[in-house]
């Protein structure tokens, strides 16, 4: 399988839990056989534009990294979008993907556009809800527009991948999901490490 992963991070550059989750995934997907691409931002990092790592295909859109005021927010994940689905779309005609893996609404707009652009189903792990990170409120318009967004991701995937039961019923509460559209795929464990 042929497998794109939009993430807005990714090793070298992690702000959090998503890019190692994204990165693990990206590894074991390969380590199984399946052809796996992840476009991410390179953000100021001394990172290759292009390479190959683990068996993993980076491709890192160059893009200011994130050093912006709330205010600013919006139109710098408008401007990562576009900038990710232009990195993904110089992948075609030489390479598509079975499937479009987005993670977190952050990459929202560029996973819809390389799922219509490409007619490939689109795939959405809910890794954290903007009414989860506010104990369910959405205190202000940022946090109303970035709800309106991971909305209209949940309801534009085929599956809604999330890690647990408990995100799996706030994903449904919160988003008026299809219930049979959104599955808890936990997360592994390398007992190795």
């Amino acid at each position: 399988m042929r497998v794109l992963h939009v993430s807005w991070e990714y090793p070298p550059l992690v702000y959090g839990g998503l890019g190692n989750h994204v990165h693990a995934l990206a590894v074991a997907q390969a380590a199984a056989g399946d052809d796996v691409v992840v476009v991410t931002q390179l953000a100021g990092t001394d990172a290759a534009p292009d390479e190959t790592v683990d068996g993993v295909r980076v491709v890192r859109a160059a893009f200011d990294p994130l050093r912006i005021t709330a205010d600013e927010m919006l139109g710098w994940v408008a401007g990562l979008n576009r900038a990710l689905a232009r990195s993904a779309s110089a992948l075609a005609p030489g390479w598509r993907p079975d499937v479009v893996h987005a993670h977190d609404w952050v990459v929202a707009d560029a996973a819809r556009r390389l799922r219509d652009d490409l007619d490939v189903p689109l795939v959405v792990t809910t890794h954290a809800t903007e009414a989860g990170r506010h104990q369910g409120w959405l205190p202000g318009d940022l946090s109303r527009a970035i709800h309106r967004t991971e909305w209209r991701l949940v309801h534009d995937a085929r599956r809604v991948l999330t890690s647990s039961d408990a995100m799996r019923r706030e994903v449904l509460a919160l988003f008026d999901a299809d219930p049979s559209r959104v599955v808890v795929v936990r997360p592994g464990i390398d007992v190795g490490r």
